[in-house]
C-alpha cells in the first residue's frame, strides 16, 4: 500500500521545496526529476482508468433533474428559472459541500446552484466507482 502524503508531512515538504517552477520539474541532489501525471496515479495509487470528469455541459444519462433530486435529495428545491438545483436547500452536508466544491471548480457564474450534470458528478463523487 502506496503511504499517505498527508501522513508524511516532511516528505510532502521536501518535495515543495524540491520543485522548480521555472523549469517544470523537481531537482533532487543536483538531479533533474520530470514526473508525469502517470507517476502521481502510481504514487498516491490513484486509480487512472474511466472517463475524465466534465464539469460542464451534458452528460449522456437516462435520468431528467426531477428523478435526479427525487433520489438524491428530496428536500431540495429547485431554482425558479433554469432548473437547477438551489445547494443550500439540500439536506445532506457531504452533498452540499461536494456540490458547492463542483460548481468552484466548474467556474459557474452561480455557485449557489448546481447544474443536472454536477449533481450527477457530485452522486458519482457519493458512490464512486472502483477499478481493480
Amino acid at each position: 500500500m502506496v503511504p499517505c502524503l498527508r501522513a508524511q508531512p516532511d516528505l510532502l515538504q521536501y518535495l515543495v521545496r524540491a520543485w522548480d517552477p521555472n523549469e517544470g520539474r523537481f531537482n533532487i541532489q543536483g538531479q533533474e526529476l520530470e514526473i508525469y501525471a502517470t507517476d502521481i496515479y502510481f504514487l498516491t495509487g490513484l486509480s487512472w482508468r474511466g472517463e475524465r470528469p466534465r464539469m460542464t455541459g451534458t452528460r449522456i444519462i437516462g435520468e431528467t433533474m426531477d428523478m435526479l433530486i427525487g433520489r438524491m435529495c428530496p428536500e431540495a428545491q429547485k431554482s425558479e428559472k433554469g432548473g437547477k438545483l438551489k445547494i443550500a436547500t439540500v439536506a445532506d452536508l457531504s452533498l452540499r459541500v461536494l456540490l458547492s466544491t463542483i460548481t468552484r471548480v466548474a467556474g459557474s457564474q452561480a455557485s449557489y446552484e448546481a447544474t443536472k450534470t454536477q449533481l450527477r458528478l457530485a452522486t458519482d463523487c457519493l458512490n464512486p466507482t472502483i477499478f481493480n
